[in-house]
């Protein structure tokens, strides 16, 4: 009997210490952090704004909290939203003094938004956190952007897009810099394609928020063990820096931008229009060259396009073609969904795609070996290059560069008889396509 007494005693004794643990967790994780992380404001002589993330919800909820600052320059109608998680900004209480007291002599007007999200631990299509709540309620005549501090992220790295939504490229290249002046080069891509950056998948679901509001926002993600705090605080501030001195008003969102060590070279949609007009112009007054001064070029040029001009119908039907009966065997021998990649689909499409076009060529310089003119694949190369460049540019400008370049490659084949010449050029065709 004792033994059955002390022991329900002792049950009783670790429900109580479990319970209060449990409690403490939650009061640690709720509104109370929210409360403990708003007092440490007040004690940094901020003024602190409650923003719920359910409307009209009790106190028992957390919430999260916004700090504005106020520009200096009345005639300034830019406005920053630095965007935080909650539970890493009262982690990293150094790199968030250091960005308060930054914002404080701006002359542009700022808030910081402190995101209570400790529930989110696993990625989904779209969270409520009340992000849109706040968005909802600011002024429209204000030229708004954001950025997204991930203090605590997984990877150091800069991050431009996420569900189907890109930065423009003044964000961009300022965050590139940002990077490069504080010794963060290492961590940017080697190249950015705006054409492809939205369509790829990011659990950076913030940008979502920011979006559906039409504001142009962009993420840096630090991790912990791989950069200083000091380096963090002077990122951001180089961010800040360019900020006020770029013009935000030309949201431009077709870019292509490359690094070279620690430069980059950026191609943004105004600077690619201007070379799309320079190209027209240089073509149109090669054809002028070739059409009439070159009476002799011109017609050997246009007798090899009559006897050759069918190839290019057949090759684009070879290739159509092709992809579609590499996916039919593709699928076939991988009924499996799990045996298969999207990524081995395409690689097998090109092959067979490659193989039957080549095919196709083998045969037709074999049987007609006499017909085929020293520059009758040159000048088909030629042509179907220089309508691709302006075919291909109207689904998206920033396509034209890498067209553009492989233009000027078969440009100078055409030019140049040496075979080794054109095969040196047939492989820099091919790599320009690598980062797709």
């Amino acid at each position: 009997m004792n033994f059955i007494k002390k022991a329900f005693s002792l049950f009783i004794c670790l429900s109580c210490v479990l319970f209060t643990l449990n409690a403490q967790s939650q009061s640690h994780s709720g509104a109370y952090m929210c409360e403990q992380f708003e007092n440490y404001l007040i004690r940094r002589n901020c003024i602190p704004q409650k923003i719920d993330i359910i409307s009209n919800s009790s106190n028992e909820f957390a919430y999260n909290i916004a700090v504005d600052f106020v520009s200096k320059d009345q005639r300034n109608d830019d406005h920053l939203i630095i965007c935080i998680s909650m539970d890493q900004a009262a982690r990293n209480t150094q790199i968030i003094n250091n960005l308060l007291t930054d914002l404080e002599y701006r002359n542009f007007s700022s808030t910081v938004l402190f995101v209570y999200d400790l529930s989110r631990k696993f990625m989904r299509v779209r969270t409520y956190n009340g992000i849109e709540n706040y968005l909802k309620t600011l002024d429209t005549s204000k030229n708004t952007s954001a950025l997204i501090l991930k203090l605590e992220g997984s990877n150091t790295e800069l991050i431009s897009s996420g569900w189907n939504y890109t930065a423009p490229s003044w964000m961009l290249s300022n965050g590139f810099d940002a990077f490069i002046q504080n010794g963060l080069s290492d961590y940017l891509p080697l190249y950015y394609l705006s054409n492809l950056s939205g369509s790829f998948f990011n659990s950076e679901s913030y940008f979502s928020d920011f979006s559906n509001q039409n504001i142009p926002a962009i993420s840096f993600s630090f991790k912990k063990d791989e950069v200083k705090d000091e380096v963090i605080s002077n990122t951001i501030t180089s961010y800040i820096d360019l900020y006020e001195l770029s013009n935000k008003e030309d949201n431009d969102y077709h870019s292509l931008l490359y690094r070279i060590g620690n430069k980059k070279i950026l191609f943004s949609e105004y600077s690619i229009i201007k070379a799309l007009i320079i190209i027209m112009i240089i073509s149109l007054f090669f054809i002028f060259i070739l059409s009439f001064v070159n009476s002799n070029l011109r017609n050997s040029a246009w007798e090899d396009i009559r006897k050759d001009w069918y190839s290019i119908p057949i090759t684009l039907i070879l290739t159509i073609g092709a992809f579609y009966i590499a996916k039919g065997i593709y699928n076939a021998t991988n009924k499996n969904a799990m045996a298969g990649t999207p990524f081995g689909l395409v690689v097998f499409q090109i092959l067979l795609s490659f193989a039957l076009v080549s095919i196709f060529y083998w045969v037709e310089v074999s049987v007609r070996k006499k017909d085929y003119g020293e520059k009758s694949i040159d000048i088909l190369v030629l042509l179907v290059t220089f309508v691709n460049q302006f075919i291909f540019c109207l689904s998206d400008i920033s396509i034209f560069p890498l067209f553009m370049i492989i233009c000027l490659c078969s440009t100078l084949s055409f030019i140049l008889k040496k075979n080794w010449f054109h095969i040196i050029l047939f492989v820099i065709m091919i790599l320009i396509y690598l980062p797709y």
